[in-house]
């Protein structure tokens, strides 16, 4: 019997591309969007799906479950970005966005988790984003719902492992997806940051342009599906090849996050403690891989160091 994954956001980019290799591989999968384009022929089923309504998030999962009778895989994709300095965005444009971000995951997850501890097994895949790590300047809220999303994903990978249900973390660089040319801008700019916010948006312009494509993050999601203890994990950094082309890896607490030097990112491997309990920093049992520096200080990576001290 196949196993059902429901991926939220799968009108484009990230989602779209998971959702048509799951079920190109053989899996009975389920996308959402907001407005579902019922005139648009894809390999899955989609659904309309407001992951900031608490009701329209209950009457997705019940669709999925009459449908298909159970929900194996949730992959929580949806989510956007927004523009700004810090200065320049309202507490209700910030609020906005964590409703969508956070708490739309949030939503999700309460969901189905019943479904999963009744069946003692279940995988949720949560889309982060490099920036769940090194906060990017402009996009300081998007960013704040990202670690938000990182701290919460590693809480709840502790208290639902006993129930035999696995919590995954995908953490993509700059995807070549329509996200910034659907970015709204904070609704208030301030001058003093007109110069700086211009120099900023044309380099994160150049950055998705040149990113990985979305294809290459639903490979690292269809690893995680098929994987019978996937890593907590996975890391997709643009141009740093030990990161690349690691597969599935751990994210470790970085102790070298400025060392600068992406070309000697290297993995290790961590042995399983004796005892067999997993780190003391929560990580599965098994052993795991960690990408050893995988993070650089977002200035330093993309150069946007130069940009910011340039003045107006």
């Amino acid at each position: 019997m196949s196993q059902t994954v429901l991926v939220t956001g799968a009108s484009s980019g990230i989602g779209q591309s998971t959702a048509r290799l799951l079920a190109e591989r053989g899996y009975t999968v389920f996308g959402t969007a907001r407005k579902p384009d019922s005139a648009k022929r894809e390999p899955f089923t989609m659904l309309a799906l407001d992951v900031r309504s608490d009701e329209s998030v209950r009457a997705c999962v019940e669709q999925v479950i009459a449908k298909a009778g159970r929900l194996d895989v949730l992959v929580n994709n949806a989510g956007y970005a927004m523009m700004g300095a810090a200065e320049e965005t309202s507490v209700a444009e910030a609020k906005a966005q964590f409703e969508t971000n956070f708490f739309g995951i949030v939503r999700m997850v309460n969901a189905v988790l019943p479904g999963m501890r009744a069946t003692g097994a279940g995988k949720i895949i949560n889309i982060s984003s490099l920036a769940g790590n090194t906060a990017i300047p402009f996009s300081a809220f998007y960013s704040a719902t990202k670690f938000a999303v990182e701290g919460y994903s590693e809480s709840l990978w502790h208290e639902v492992r006993p129930f035999g249900i696995s919590v995954s973390l995908v953490e993509p660089g700059f995807v070549n997806t329509p996200i910034g040319e659907a970015s709204p801008a904070a609704a208030r700019p301030v001058a003093a940051y007109d110069a700086t916010r211009k120099r900023m948006l044309a380099k994160f312009g150049q950055s998705l342009a040149g990113g990985i494509s979305p294809e290459q993050v639903a490979r690292s999601v269809l690893q995680i599906v098929e994987s019978k203890e996937p890593d907590c994990a996975t890391v997709w950094a643009r141009g740093e090849r030990g990161c690349r082309d690691s597969g599935m890896s751990c994210r470790g607490r970085c102790t070298r996050r400025e060392c600068g030097r992406p070309s000697r990112c290297r993995v290790k491997s961590i042995p399983r403690p004796p005892d067999g309990s997993g780190s003391s920093h929560a990580h599965p049992k098994r052993s795991f891989r960690v990408v050893e520096r995988p993070l650089l200080h977002v200035a330093t990576q993309f150069g946007l160091e130069q940009l910011l001290n340039r003045g107006p």
